[in-house]
């Protein structure tokens, strides 16, 4: 019964504590993924999912940001569409790139993500402390050899003491004083063996096969959790699908959605479209230093059409005139959206009002208005004002008078 006693806390000891760990928080984990209750508001869930590009780490349903709006707006039309969630997560994304999930959604992929650091942190615990054990268990056998090497020292040395006193070669009383301290030296290192056999409870030090083999098991669990946040982390498809439809509407969006949604889709075969929108705001807004660099931009485009490369030297000819009195550039640049589209007749009633407002050469502005009356303009109002610019010019009045 002592027997078994005594071996009582080494068996509680050998429980694999470590396999017991990785049971207890896979449980836990399909727990709370079991107990997990989405909000009754599909729009607003999966809004709270997705960063709002313009925010720090806000989600799109907690932002007041404009895009952030224009981003919930579109996700609700999805879903309202019959889009599924992925589907409609995949078109907020495709629109506005800069955003992310903030949360990882339940999948067997996103259960890895979780489930397997959580793994590799108790399959390193448990190889730190296989190797700690090995290391303990190395010592005390070490220190086990050393003592059972002077035990066997000390009865040599008892034994040829006794030969020596035998044969008269040592002093009685030396002799009686050596083997005194022989023998307390005998019982010092017994009693420091029972200690050592008592303490001893680790195995022998494990192989190096097994070290390695511990090692590669680590290794391997850190290279399932890099394989499994890349297959979480990566574009989802679709991702410029969004953009035609901002493209398609863009007076849906804010000016600073539509600003982003450029940005992040520079070479979209359909962002001289969007960037010409943009601009156009800006420049009805009467803000011509933020439509500048759009205008520049589709005029500068090898995929802009004709018509939108002329209405933006059209609009860079009268900004550059009327924003800074540049009278040559600006007929050279409306000269260009001539080329371009000759039928139009804006750029060249343009030319007119910048030939006699800024060279104050009525007849050239006078034989420009000519030329423009002899389009059909489509409105009554504009034809008025272009009759009534041309008899002023006629009459050799000064611009605007």
């Amino acid at each position: 019964m002592r027997e078994l006693a005594g071996r009582a806390p080494a068996a509680v000891r050998s429980v694999p504590w470590s396999a017991i760990s990785v049971v207890v928080m896979a449980v836990a984990l399909v727990v709370l993924i079991v107990s997990y209750q989405p909000p009754a508001d599909t729009a607003e869930e999966i809004g709270s999912l997705i960063r709002c590009p313009v925010c720090q780490g806000v989600p799109i349903s907690e932002s007041p940001a404009p895009m952030a709006r224009d981003m919930m707006e579109i996700l609700r039309r999805e879903l309202a569409e019959g889009a599924s969630r992925e589907e409609a997560i995949d078109a907020v994304l495709g629109a506005y790139p800069g955003s992310l999930l903030l949360e990882p959604e339940v999948s067997p992929t996103t259960v890895a993500l979780w489930a397997v650091p959580l793994v590799a942190l108790v399959v390193g615990a448990g190889l730190t402390l296989t190797l700690r054990r090995s290391r303990l268990g190395a010592v005390a056998v070490l220190e086990e050899t050393e003592a059972r090497h002077r035990l066997d020292q000390i009865r040599a040395d008892l034994d040829e003491l006794a030969a020596q006193q035998a044969a008269g070669e040592i002093d009685p009383e030396a002799a009686r004083h050596l083997r005194e301290s022989y023998e307390a030296e005998l019982a010092e290192t017994q009693a420091a063996l029972r200690e050592i056999s008592a303490a001893s409870e680790t195995p022998l030090p494990r192989s190096t096969t097994r070290a390695v083999a511990g090692t590669a098991l680590v290794v391997g669990a850190l290279v399932v959790i890099v394989l499994a946040a890349g297959a979480f982390i990566v574009d989802r498809p679709g991702q410029s699908s969004g953009v035609a439809d901002v493209a398609a509407d863009p007076d849906s969006v804010s000016n600073e959605t539509l600003a982003a949604v450029i940005a992040a889709n520079v070479d979209h075969p359909q962002i001289d479209g969007m960037r010409l929108a943009l601009a156009e705001r800006y420049y009805e807004e009467g803000d011509f230093q933020s439509a500048f660099p759009y205008y520049f931009d589709v005029a500068s485009s090898d995929k802009a059409t004709p018509a939108q490369a002329a209405t933006a030297l059209t609009r860079l000819g009268w900004m550059t005139y009327a924003g800074n009195g540049e009278v040559d550039t600006a007929l050279e640049l409306l000269a260009q959206a001539r080329e371009l589209v000759p039928d139009d007749p804006f750029p060249l009633y343009l030319e007119g009002l910048v030939e006699w407002c800024g060279r104050g050469d009525a007849a050239a502005g006078a034989e420009a208005f000519r030329q423009v009356l002899r389009n059909d303009l489509g409105d009554d109002a504009v034809r008025r004002q272009v009759e009534a610019d041309l008899a002023a010019a006629e009459a050799g009045e000064a611009c605007g008078s």
